[in-house]
């Protein structure tokens, strides 16, 4: 190399230095996945069943809840394994079952990874595609991206066609899945009925979930009773009976935090400076998260 190229590529290392810096400082912080670690997701799958050779179809459908069991490390890589409750029911015919082993799920740099156990994994997302690349597994092309926050991160979202109606294109998000075609479930179309953290519906846009979502187990259903909140309805007052000193946070509809605090035997919370509707309340102790629904009007 001569001495002039030698000094002109030395005049320009700093350049590449600052653009190098550049560039890292604005990569993409991928989300994690779980986003928050009480993610919850409801699923249902539907599915014609043919009998009597094919002459009369009957209906299968089953709902599964999924939450996140531990982590394993399996053939070198560190998996999400997830614990799933579901409903089935079978053509009028009802039964429940469980499952912690067979699924599991990891992320690495905006891809996710799906593994059933004795199976080699999948590529279900990438979250570094851009529009008119097709998503792996699902085969679908991506129409348009954007980023939404769901409860503090900041998710890349994928608006894919939906192969059922043209006119209401689906999405899918970074740490939590696609609309139809999650990555939790086996099902040829699955249908996400919601998505929780510590109770919370997360809800997305304006999509009805918040019926769905509030279905909780017994064991849930206990908890939230032991919580005694007057009046609920309210002008923005709200008086919570607490049988010991608790952690409280309260989320709007679309699942964003407006106020947390501490909650000690009868305790007020203010909410006269927030709009009229309905908000969710998490409160935890070390007896566990109890959860309800506040309406200000």
């Amino acid at each position: 190399m001569a001495k002039s190229d030698y000094l002109n590529a030395m005049k320009m290392l700093p350049i590449l230095l600052i653009t190098c810096l550049s560039l890292s400082a604005s990569a993409q912080n991928w989300a994690p996945f779980p986003l928050d670690e009480t993610s919850e997701w409801r699923l249902r799958c539907s599915e014609p069943i043919y009998i009597n050779h094919g002459h009369d179809v009957c209906t299968s459908i089953r709902e599964t809840n999924y939450s996140v069991l531990d982590s394993v490390f399996v053939d070198g890589n560190w998996y999400h394994r997830f614990y799933w409750t579901r409903y089935w029911n079978y053509c009028s015919s009802i039964s429940y079952s469980a499952d912690t082993t067979h699924l599991m799920v990891r992320a690495e740099a905006g891809v996710y990874y799906r593994k059933v156990e004795g199976f080699p994994e999948v590529v279900y997302a990438d979250f570094n595609l851009e529009v008119g690349d097709t998503v792996p597994y699902l085969g679908l092309v991506i129409d348009s991206i954007d980023v939404i926050d769901i409860n503090g991160h900041s998710c890349i979202r994928q608006w894919v066609p939906n192969p059922h109606n043209s006119t209401y294109p689906e999405f899918i998000i970074e740490g939590i899945g696609a609309e139809h075609h999650s990555l939790l479930d086996g099902c040829n179309y699955p249908e996400m009925l919601c998505y929780r953290e510590r109770g919370i519906p997360m809800i997305f846009e304006s999509e009805p979930w918040q019926n769905i979502c509030e279905i909780t187990d017994v064991n849930q259903e206990e908890n939230a009773r032991k919580l005694d909140i007057s009046p609920n309805p309210s002008k923005g007052i709200f008086r919570i009976e607490t049988p010991q000193k608790s952690t409280y946070r309260i989320y709007d509809w679309f699942g964003r935090m407006i106020k947390e605090g501490q909650l000690d035997g009868a305790s007020e919370i203010d909410l006269t400076s927030a709009p009229n509707g309905i908000y969710f309340i998490s409160v935890e102790n070390e007896k566990g998260v109890s959860t309800a629904r506040l309406v200000k009007q």
